[in-house]
């Protein structure tokens, strides 16, 4: 006869091996999302105002990044019929992702003290209408919509600034996800996730946004989740997702040398090209309505293409190879701008003359190729402008061995340069080395995307 435990193991073990109906899986979410929000309550949150109000208001808008963290991922193991077993590992892994995030809430960046707090000071009295007409700060006019919405939170500023870049980097490691399955030669949910969670785990973007306080996870996730509605063959809504990530920030404009390959292979028409600027005008139109002038609409545009006289402002780039005290910063800035031009312009014109072998997988690695080489030719970019790179540097490896160097190298690379600015210019290895690892990752990228292009396609 049984006992009692062999019969709760039992239940146990079956319980876990279950597959869960759409109800069940919702239940699950909003247990886990409480669980979340209760365990937060218990936590201290040094800034905030004395009383129960202000923390059950922080506890719920972080618990609300907790369940965004677990939605793609429950719908990518719904489509597999996953059990119950799968839904809890991965949901005791976002939370464990979401808890290293809060860990880094207090940190206080110079970006921050600098810029972000006085822009939000500077709009907090003022109407919406005000603050678009008074120009404050140099973002584009998404970014500011946001730090006014956040002026009327009663929470302090810098919680609210790194809660909105977390509310969007679900969004970027669904896009990830997605492309990785498009790049693997086979699909699994374990891979699936795997791509989704590492996404979420690479140190770059934990850092960008929990500890930093910056924004590229934004217009990064509009920027991939564009090109997989492109590749998806969903052109109008790929064309949209471009126009919104260049109306959040310029560096987006890495990516656009894909747009001629995806016209090549009719992924996209001319007709689906006006969704771009049409995206961008309509995300302008409440600052404009507002009073804003035109010309200010597009002066965080130019302002962002000549912010420093630096030929290299802390970014593994081509330009730490060479000594920037004895460079002309006008003669090799135009050399810089040339290259990467030339570079966009010879991937291009090897993407039409193979037009007819290109694959979902070959154009994967093209974007990945692409802003990848862009930013690191090209003078003035900063340590962040490689975060694109790096995400996609998950897709671009599509879980093969012999691509391990891709997302290793890259990330590496990226994040020694992250070190330098937030650790008073500590960092595993020298610039230069830095810049001769993203070289490696563009040549060899290069290289292999050349000889896969060779190739006859799979019929």
């Amino acid at each position: 006869m049984r006992s009692p435990l062999d019969r709760l193991d039992e239940g146990l073990y079956a319980l876990a091996g279950r597959a869960l109906c759409r109800w069940q899986r919702r239940a699950l979410l909003g247990a886990v999302t409480a669980a979340l929000f209760a365990f937060l309550c218990t936590r201290s949150f040094p800034q905030l105002e004395p009383g129960v109000g202000p923390l059950a208001l922080t506890a719920a808008l972080f618990a609300l990044a907790g369940l965004l963290f677990m939605l793609p991922a429950f719908g990518r193991i719904a489509r597999e019929g996953g059990d119950l077993g799968v839904y809890l590992l991965c949901a005791a892994a976002c939370g464990a992702l979401l808890l290293a995030r809060l860990s880094m809430l207090e940190k206080e960046t110079g970006d921050y003290t600098i810029f972000l707090l006085p822009w939000y000071e500077q709009m907090q009295p003022l109407a919406f209408a005000q603050a678009m007409q008074a120009q404050i700060g140099n973002y584009t006019m998404p970014y500011r919509y946001f730090i006014w919405l956040m002026t009327r939170v009663p929470l302090p500023p810098m919680y609210l600034f790194k809660l909105t870049t977390l509310l969007f980097e679900p969004l970027l490691a669904y896009a990830v996800m997605r492309l990785f399955e498009l790049r693997a030669e086979k699909r699994s949910l374990g891979g699936a996730l795997c791509a989704y969670l590492l996404t979420l785990a690479l140190p770059t973007v934990v850092f960008n946004g929990a500890y930093w306080g910056q924004c590229d996870a934004i217009y990064t996730a509009f920027l991939l989740f564009g090109l997989c509605e492109a590749l998806e063959e969903r052109p109008y809504r790929a064309m949209a997702s471009f126009g919104l990530a260049f109306a959040f920030k310029l560096q987006a404009v890495f990516l656009f040398p894909l747009l001629p390959a995806l016209w090549a292979v009719r992924r996209v028409r001319l007709k689906h090209l006006l969704a771009l600027p049409g995206a961008w005008l309509a995300v302008q139109l409440p600052a404009l309505l507002g009073g804003c002038a035109p010309v200010h609409v597009l002066s965080p545009y130019f302002a962002q293409m000549g912010d420093s006289m630096e030929l290299s402002i802390n970014a593994p780039s081509l330009f730490q190879l060479f000594n920037a005290e004895e460079m002309n910063p006008w003669m090799f800035r135009n050399y810089g701008i040339a290259m990467a031009l030339f570079a966009a312009l010879g991937l291009c014109a090897l993407l039409w003359r193979c037009r007819a072998r290109l694959t979902p997988a070959l154009l994967t690695d093209a974007a990945f190729l692409l802003v990848l080489a862009v930013p690191y030719l090209l003078p003035h970019m900063h340590e962040r402008y490689f975060f694109a790179a790096d995400v996609l540097s998950v897709a671009y490896w599509a879980g093969k061995r012999e691509r391990f160097w891709a997302p290793l190298l890259t990330v590496l690379a990226s994040f020694n340069c992250y070190l330098r600015y937030m650790q008073y210019h500590f960092s595993f290895v020298s610039m230069p080395a830095a810049s001769l690892m993203m070289l490696a990752v563009l040549a060899l990228a290069g290289a292999w995307l050349a000889h896969d292009l060779q190739r006859p396609r799979a019929e």
